[in-house]
């Protein structure tokens, strides 16, 4: 049985449990950590292009709704209808500790925004972040109401595919698509939406399997395949970090 622990909150990732054990999981949660106010146990798991999981609540309020601190802000979301990856957090730091004051920055899938919401509180930067899941969008941009920023946010509430609606081609510094698991490739609409001249790096979150981190990692405008989690026993959630730099160095002499 896996539990993760988020502040207060307890959160049991496996499903197929009976009352009898469900009480017991519960009352052995409790006795070592008194402090937790809710615990959810995982009733369908991750579904559709957006991985949403579905949570029952078998101890507190019976709202799905969550409060959650992360790098100084606050976000509230509802586990029920919206997909936030908790282990990404890591990232999330590292990230914000390497863009600098005044870039422009894009974040795709920007869900109930973590990534930009964490990045405007820590740097003085202009941030694009679009997001298709209404529920999400709501909260977006909720969580950016409730927290001081010393950057700026713009949300928008479209499909990536209609970014070059809202936006100019070739705006960018930097580039963070922490993207669902998903099939289509848009990789194009990354590399078109970054600076050509002066574009630092694309951050792209993908699932990967040892073979493919190993290829990946030999490709020259790559400059680095990092490992930030498991989905499965061989698959990885992983960042590949994209120079924008070396990609035209190297792209143009294919």
């Amino acid at each position: 049985m896996k539990i993760r622990y988020i502040q207060d909150i307890a959160m049991i990732s496996e499903s197929g449990y009976d009352d009898t054990d469900t009480r017991m999981i519960v009352a052995k949660i409790l006795y070592e950590k008194p402090k937790i106010r809710k615990i959810l146990k995982k009733a369908t798991h991750s579904t559709g292009e957006e991985r949403i999981s579905r949570f029952d609540v078998i101890f507190g309020d019976r709202s799905t709704e969550i409060e959650y601190k992360e790098g100084g802000c606050n976000f509230i979301f509802d586990i029920n209808k919206t997909y936030f990856s908790f282990s990404l957090s890591g990232e999330r730091r590292r990230i914000a500790n390497e863009i600098k004051n005044g870039e422009n920055i894009l974040c795709l899938f920007a869900g109930v925004g973590p990534f930009p919401i964490i990045l405007a509180r820590q740097k003085k930067v202009d941030i694009v972040a679009i997001e298709k899941n209404c529920d999400a969008f709501y909260y977006l941009l909720k969580n950016i109401e409730i927290n001081r920023l010393r950057g700026s946010i713009k949300a928008i509430n479209d499909d990536v595919e209609n970014l070059f609606k809202y936006v100019n081609k070739n705006s960018f510094d930097r580039v963070i698509a922490p993207a669902p698991k998903i099939d289509k490739d848009f990789s194009s609409l990354y590399i078109d939406s970054i600076k050509k001249e002066t574009g630092k790096k694309i951050y792209l979150y993908d699932f990967s399997l040892k073979d493919e981190i190993d290829r990946l990692r030999k490709i020259p405008w790559v400059l680095n395949v990092k490992k930030c989690g498991s989905y499965s026993p061989r698959v990885y959630r992983t960042c590949i970090e994209i120079d924008i730099g070396l990609y035209y160095k190297f792209s143009s002499n294919l």
